[in-house]
Parts: structure tokens; C-alpha cells; sequence
């Protein structure tokens, strides 16, 4: 019971990180989950990584981890996250591709 009112507390935190677009202060807490195969922690997960794999401070390998963890978890690629993790492809999709 203690563990479910926990996981509540942080799951609203990290809910709350990430409408702030705060992925890297909500990570820690979602480890701290004690269930994180719940829908609802699941979705939070997904989230967190969407934002990671946006963040441009994030390094190439962080981003490309990120994606392949969205993607065990949705089951397919978004073209989106495809281009971040992609230079050559980001090119070609925003039209600076010089050739």
C-alpha cells in the first residue's frame, strides 16, 4: 500500500517535470518507481524518452539509446526520432543537403 502511494507521488512529480519540458529532473524519480510497467508509468516513460531524443544537448549516443528504447516500447520508429539520430538523414529532411 505504502509502495503504491509512492509511486502515485512520484509519477505526479514526473508528470509535472515533464509538462515543463524537464525530462532530466523527471528520469531520476521514474527509476525510483517501483512498478514501471504500469500503463500509466509506461506513457511517462515514453514521454520522458520523446523529450530526450529531442533535446539537442543530448549526445548522439544518449539519443540514439533513447530511440531504441522508444522503440521497444511502441514497436515502431517515428520519423522524428529517426532524423535526430540521423545526421545525413536531417540533412535531407530539412533541405540543407548540399548535393
Amino acid at each position: 500500500m505504502e509502495e503504491d502511494r509512492q509511486d502515485v507521488r512520484l509519477g505526479l512529480r514526473c508528470k509535472c517535470l515533464l509538462r515543463q519540458s524537464q525530462w532530466s529532473q523527471a528520469e531520476p524519480l521514474w527509476e525510483r518507481l517501483s512498478d514501471k510497467t504500469s500503463p500509466i508509468h509506461s506513457a511517462l516513460r515514453k514521454e520522458m524518452l520523446k523529450q530526450k531524443i529531442a533535446d539537442k544537448k543530448t549526445t548522439l549516443t544518449e539519443r540514439n539509446g533513447a530511440n531504441l528504447e522508444l522503440v521497444s516500447l511502441t514497436g515502431a520508429p517515428s520519423l522524428d526520432s529517426l532524423s535526430f539520430a540521423d545526421p545525413i538523414l536531417t540533412e535531407v529532411l530539412d533541405g540543407t543537403d548540399e548535393d
